[in-house]
């Protein structure tokens, strides 16, 4: 017999992302999966066809590594715009076709690579920047990639939402 189980919010996140893990790769670095798509961490989709499917995952993959977005705190206007940019660069790249591209195809990466670079370097930003896109090394208390668990939280919290609206209305579903 299955005996339901209360889980606060902490468990519940903890117990979501391992569940996530272990059903995919948790890549630190982007790749590209089997279908050709980029990806990063545990199955984080970067690609979309341009519909905006994936850009609540792009956009927390990019909070998570530094990225700088409307409503954050001491980043000027000026700042926005040119984050703005390098977001769309590395986007485009996530939109290219990779179909039949090896895991870590050189043109995707030294594509990436070249977009941080620029970013890492740029004086007109004032705030730390990453060389690389990827995902740190830290651990959470319980033994989780920190950054990519947050990443993780920041989109599917709303994802969880859509789904109890249409749970409601007794409609298949699925969660990504």
């Amino acid at each position: 017999m299955i005996t339901p189980q209360t889980l606060g919010d902490t468990e519940y996140q903890t117990l979501r992302y391992k569940i996530i893990k272990a059903a995919e790769a948790e890549e630190l670095l982007p790749y590209i999966d089997p279908r050709g798509l980029p990806t990063i961490g545990p199955g984080f989709l970067l690609w979309d066809s341009g519909t905006g499917a994936q850009a609540s995952v792009r956009e927390a993959v990019y909070r998570s590594l530094g990225f700088k977005f409307r409503g954050d705190i001491g980043v000027s206007t000026e700042e926005l715009a040119i984050e703005a940019g390098y977001m769309g660069e590395l986007t485009a790249i996530f939109r290219e076709n990779w179909v039949g591209s090896s895991k870590f195809e050189p043109q995707f990466v030294l594509a990436i690579a070249e977009v941080m670079n620029r970013r890492s370097t740029d004086s007109r930003l004032s705030f730390p920047r990453r060389e690389n896109f990827a995902f740190d090394f830290a651990l959470d208390a319980d033994g989780d990639n920190r950054e990519m668990k947050e990443a993780l939280g920041r989109f599917i919290p709303d994802k969880e939402r859509v789904l109890d609206l249409k749970s409601a209305k007794g409609a298949r579903l699925e969660l990504f």
